[in-house]
């Protein structure tokens, strides 16, 4: 995605209900709290099958148009040595990796035509990878999956029977929709055209002191009355699903925390003809855990034109 960056943002966000766990310390007591908003599991969302009367749009900002055409030019390789300094290296640990096993995670396929093909293509797929407790869990834009950390085999629901696509099953090997998973109506109806919110950018962690997954995606509210012309809203959310075991293949607690600028509807430091036209936005956030609390960071953006164009343009600044 193409960027104007304003500043980068580190927020601390305490989630406490999610890990019922710990007692509350007075370490927590300047942290902000952040309400439970309900809980779901990794099961697909109600939906009307896609059928011969489909909406044609096939991506998130509505514009179908071709894309430039491959570089045709010729790109040189240098084979020379470089002219970087000499440097002495230290002792290298001994170390002999070794391949154990791979298996096929989450592609395309499986993403456009979760939820009954009710999906967007989208790239890039954005992945979020976790492991522990014998269980892999993948998320990606737009899709989830659990799978077997010893055989790489899906753990989730077999949905293929009820995932039904231009009046055919369709196997996308029992992964689901993230609006499925964060409890959010399909991202656009394929009968109607109605577009639901816009969950992206996930990632993932699981933690070994509490023996729970973390899954934090931002979302983007599809258009509602207000100043912001286009796909999207103003509104923006992160969404963060806590699991309630060590098992990600069941109950979820899910927390929404307002970040449309710092929380407020209205753009901050912005001249009036501006706020119409300007909004903060976060990207590439990140989560982790220590003790009793939950750190999410993201880099935060001002996005000039994101509700016109039906999505922000962002780059990522210097770290």
């Amino acid at each position: 995605m193409r960027m104007t960056v304003i500043r980068r943002l580190g927020l601390a966000v305490v989630v406490v209900a999610a890990l019922g766990v710990w007692p509350a310390s007075a370490a927590m007591a300047g942290s902000p709290q952040v309400p439970l908003s309900g809980t779901g599991s990794p099961q697909t969302g109600a939906f009307t099958p896609s059928g011969a009367g489909v909406t044609q749009d096939e991506f998130p900002t509505g514009d179908n148009a071709p894309g430039p055409n491959p570089f045709n030019g010729t790109i040189s390789l240098s084979t020379g040595a470089g002219s970087g300094p000499s440097v002495s290296s230290g002792p290298k640990a001994k170390s002999n990796p070794a391949f154990n096993f791979g298996f096929q995670g989450l592609n395309h396929y499986q993403s456009r035509y979760s939820r009954g093909g009710n999906q967007f293509s989208l790239e890039p797929p954005d992945q979020g990878l976790c492991a522990g407790n014998g269980f892999v869990v993948e998320t990606v834009n737009d899709a989830f999956n659990v799978y077997s950390a010893a055989t790489g085999a899906s753990l989730l629901p077999d949905n293929t029977a009820t995932n039904i696509v231009a009046g055919f099953p369709r196997n996308v090997n029992n992964a689901i929709d993230l609006n499925s998973f964060y409890g959010y109506p399909p991202s656009i109806n394929r009968t109607t055209g109605v577009r639901g919110p816009e969950v992206t950018d996930p990632s993932c962690i699981f933690d070994t002191q509490t023996q729970r997954f973390f899954v934090l995606a931002l979302t983007l509210d599809p258009q509602v009355n207000g100043p912001c012309q286009g796909v999207l809203s103003c509104v923006n959310h992160l969404d963060l699903a806590v699991s309630q075991t060590s098992d990600p293949t069941g109950g979820w607690n899910i927390y929404r925390i307002d970040v449309t600028n710092d929380g407020t509807p209205v753009p901050r430091r912005l001249p009036a003809h501006r706020r119409r036209r300007e909004r903060d936005l976060p990207h590439d956030q990140r989560v982790s855990v220590a003790r009793e609390r939950v750190q999410r960071s993201a880099d935060l953006c001002a996005v000039e034109g994101a509700a016109r164009r039906g999505r922000p343009e962002c780059e990522h600044p210097a770290h």
